[in-house]
């Protein structure tokens, strides 16, 4: 609040590296909106090896410069590299001057003594000053977690000390005979710039990522969620969570999680039916900060190698490590050398199963070891289609289907913090195609007609892609993409770490991409919150898909009141004994009953009309 309405800010930090500089950029946001400008003196912690190595001066720097680099290329934590690299945009403009200071006695270094003080001074336009002082060490649990004293004086007030405005200054300065000022190393300074956003898009898209991720970890557990996990608990932590696509499945089997590791070591495999949902997953565990994550699929190829080394570890008892976390998919799991070597390691096992109504088929089930002590498997739709057998497995497996908040619920139930329904209501607009019709010129009129243009996805086949996208420039939708299984989930450097579909989402939520073309990789599991109209122009007979499909548009989003499905069915006109016709039929009855009111009232006059009813 306080930098929201500064202009200059200066800091002394007790520690040159990341988490320190992280815990500097807090609320920096306002801050640069402002144009302010900062300055920040660092300590820097030297072991007795450093101090037996530093010569002179160069030495001294040279260490402190090693330091730093080795802590921040080693940074896995997302939310403290993004504050770094706010840092580095504001040093690359100017915004921002980092000095370093090192206790000195005028001919030898201090093993043991650093600059530990923690000061703050900050000034408005009107020249006001707040400062504030205390002893919250330089990191984010010293901010967010630890019980400190902090001492704030104003300017405006009597007794003013500003005598420690004025030690700061000299400090800065280096008029301080027992600290050894100097500037950031450049090497540091140029490895932050290089680092940091290049241009505006890049920073808004940085600041947006922080938000985003404070936002994420000051999640609470609904009143759904938390049953849930009650309920998996009460099973003797086995069962299946069935819950609509958006209410926050995945949240809810790490919370899970994080209350069986609070009590107890144990070894996590979370299996997802896709890569991109791997790193979904990914993202949220770090947000949550419950382990060491450990990749052992298809797209890391040293998986074998890095399992034989964890499970050794675990083997003998070297507990010095944060719970480990395996993420991997349903291809890799399922795989001899994934069972062999889960079944040896010597711990305790949990097993969380994303889209869980895959690892029923008979490919996948091999991975459903006994092995595994707890077992939570997660889905919209668990039952298998035309598949008995393979639910039988499931619940058998799992301890059956301990939870459900459908989506007809998650319509209606009222999300406390919003004041609205968990996920977006919706109207539904089938479109019937005859026989023979062309569905290209039913997808032109549709696209005539739409709301708006943008947030649009279309479901089409593999084949119909190219012309789908023919048609959109036709129909002066410019900004498209397709999103099907040639877009890599690989990270890019230079798009700071972001795969190639990451980046479509991210210009699909931002409004850069209007419209995405999408095969059946979009139907599970993919986060694209801002989109609110969909067309479904291909579709199986398989409600699990078509439910996957309707949840796609469905999740609430920031301005979002209403999402809107478009339905192309093939209904022949004699479609009596036509079973084909009649499973679409089904479709349009599911989509149909939990619609808007005034969206069901139309459905039902249209079937009529159509001879349905």
């Amino acid at each position: 609040m306080v930098l929201s309405h500064s202009i200059n800010y200066s800091r002394l930090s007790g520690y040159f590296r990341s988490d320190s500089l992280a815990a500097a950029a807090q609320g920096m946001e306002k801050f640069i909106e402002n144009k302010g400008h900062m300055r920040l003196l660092c300590g820097a912690e030297l072991t007795t090896e450093d101090l037996t190595a530093i010569k002179n001066a160069e030495d001294l720097k040279n260490i402190v410069n090693k330091n730093f680099l080795g802590d921040y290329e080693n940074l896995e934590d997302q939310l403290i590299k993004d504050h770094v690299l706010l840092l580095g945009w504001m040093i690359a403009n100017d915004f921002l001057e980092i000095k370093i200071g090192i206790n000195t006695n005028g001919k030898d270094y201090y093993p043991d003594g650093m600059l530990h003080s923690k000061r703050g001074i900050l000034y408005d336009i009107e020249d006001n000053c707040i400062l504030f002082t205390g002893s919250v060490n330089e990191t984010l649990a010293g901010w967010s977690k630890n019980i400190e004293d902090l001492r704030v004086d104003k300017s405006w007030q009597g007794n003013f000390p500003i005598k420690m405005v004025n030690d700061f200054e000299n400090l800065w300065e280096g008029k301080n005979k027992e600290l050894l000022v100097f500037d950031i190393p450049d090497e540091s300074m140029e490895v932050l710039i290089r680092d940091a956003p290049k241009n505006d898009d890049e920073l808004k898209r940085l600041v947006k990522r922080i938000k985003e991720i404070k936002e994420e970890d000051s999640r609470e557990l609904f009143s759904h969620q938390q049953e849930a996990i009650k309920k998996w608990f009460d099973n003797g932590k086995q069962g299946i969570l069935e819950m609509a696509t958006g209410t926050g499945k995945t949240f809810t089997a790490l919370k899970a999680l994080e209350e069986v590791i609070k009590k107890e070591n144990v070894l996590t495999v979370i299996s997802c039916p896709f890569t991109h949902l791997v790193f979904q997953w990914e993202e949220e565990i770090k947000s949550l900060k419950l382990g060491n994550i450990h990749n052992f699929h298809g797209t890391n190829p040293n998986w074998r190698k890095e399992f034989h080394k964890l499970k050794f570890l675990i083997n003998r008892n070297i507990n010095l490590r944060e719970p480990d976390i395996i993420l991997t998919t349903h291809d890799t799991f399922s795989l001899d050398d994934f069972q062999n070597l889960i079944n040896k390691c010597n711990t305790k096992k949990l097993l969380i199963v994303d889209e869980v109504h895959h690892v029923g088929a008979e490919g996948y089930s091999s991975g459903l070891l006994e092995c595994y002590n707890y077992k939570l498997g997660l889905s919209a739709t668990p039952s298998r289609y035309m598949d008995y057998e393979g639910t039988q497995r499931l619940l058998n497996y799992f301890g059956g289907i301990i939870y459900q908040f459908r989506i007809s619920e998650a319509l209606l139930k009222i999300n406390p913090k919003t004041g609205k329904s968990f996920l977006t209501p919706y109207d539904y607009y089938p479109v019937r195609v005859y026989e023979k019709e062309d569905k290209y010129e039913k997808l032109k009129e549709i696209l005539r007609n739409l709301n708006h243009k943008h947030h649009l996805i279309i479901f089409c086949s593999s084949r119909q892609v190219s012309r789908v996208l023919e048609i959109l420039g036709e129909e002066g939708f410019h900004n498209k993409h397709r999103f099907t299984y040639h877009e890599s989930t690989s990270p890019i450097e230079e798009f700071e770490g972001l795969s190639q579909r990451q980046i479509i989402l991210k210009d699909f939520d931002e409004g850069v991409c209007q419209v995405l073309v999408a095969i059946k990789c979009l139907n599970e599991g993919v986060d694209v919150p801002s989109a609110d109209q969909v067309i479904i122009m291909s579709s199986s007979s398989n409600p699990a898909e078509y439910i996957q499909r309707r949840g796609r548009v469905l999740r609430r989003f920031k301005g979002k009141e209403k999402a809107f499905i478009y339905d192309l069915c093939l209904i022949p006109r004699n479609f009596a004994n036509n079973d084909s016709a009649k499973k679409e039929i089904r479709r349009l009855i599911e989509f149909t009953n939990t619609a808007t009111s005034n969206s069901r009232k139309h459905c039902i006059d249209l079937f009529k009309e159509w001879g349905i009813l």
